[in-house]
């Protein structure tokens, strides 16, 4: 409802037959929401409710697997969903953000730096590699092209662009008042995506050969 009608409402109508009114339309729009659903399935469906709901309160849903939705028992037993990307928390009684999964780590080793890297110009110079702090390379020329030279510190230092040397981790962020922190490896640079065996095609059947008419005597 608009902000102003519900002003009206609680203007004119006592505070617990608003409430009435609200429950009423979440009613309506939840049976609007199960009306392709045959009435049988329906009363099941409430019967469930009606026995998840032994006292007033905010529970999780036990026959959703999925933890998307979860079961208000106040007037009536009523389901509601989170948002997409969100679940019930079960403990905080509320949706919360869906943890992501654990990106998998890329081995930098293997990756093929001479396709992922890229010169600005053709100045002689260090750059820190953008995708792994304590790895460098050298932009140069060689004749009428320009090559690149791979390098990395240890580890534990980060490779300083401005000063062109290795640096110790906290001496780099005494220097800039920040860490080093790098780019995400784009998808079609990391050694699984771009070793992935491309499928095998399926075995088609041969054909079998088309009977031939036998000749006249």
């Amino acid at each position: 409802l608009p902000s102003y009608k519900v002003y009206q409402l609680l203007k004119h109508y006592p505070t617990r037959e608003v409430m009435k009114l609200f429950f009423v339309l979440a009613a309506l729009c939840i049976g609007a929401s199960f009306a392709e659903v045959s009435h049988e399935d329906q009363v099941r469906h409430e019967e469930m409710l009606a026995e998840l709901c032994k006292e007033t309160g905010i529970f999780p849903n036990p026959h959703d697997p999925e933890g998307r939705t979860f079961i208000r028992c106040e007037l009536e037993p009523v389901e509601l969903r989170c948002d997409d990307g969100f679940i019930f928390d079960a403990e905080k009684l509320m949706c919360v953000e869906e943890p992501k999964p654990e990106p998998v780590p890329v081995d930098m080793d293997k990756v093929d730096w001479m396709k992922v890297l890229k010169c600005p110009n053709f100045e002689d110079k260090y750059y820190r590699n953008p995708y792994d702090c304590h790895r460098f390379y050298r932009c140069y020329q060689e004749g009428h092209f320009q090559r690149i030279g791979l390098g990395q510190c240890v580890p534990s230092m980060i490779f300083d662009d401005v000063l062109e040397t290795c640096l110790p981790a906290e001496q780099f962020k005494s220097y800039y008042g920040h860490g080093c922190e790098a780019r995400a490896l784009p998808d079609e640079f990391k050694p699984e995506h771009e070793h992935k065996p491309e499928p095998e095609p399926e075995p088609q059947p041969e054909p079998e050969p088309e009977p031939q008419p036998e000749p006249e005597p």
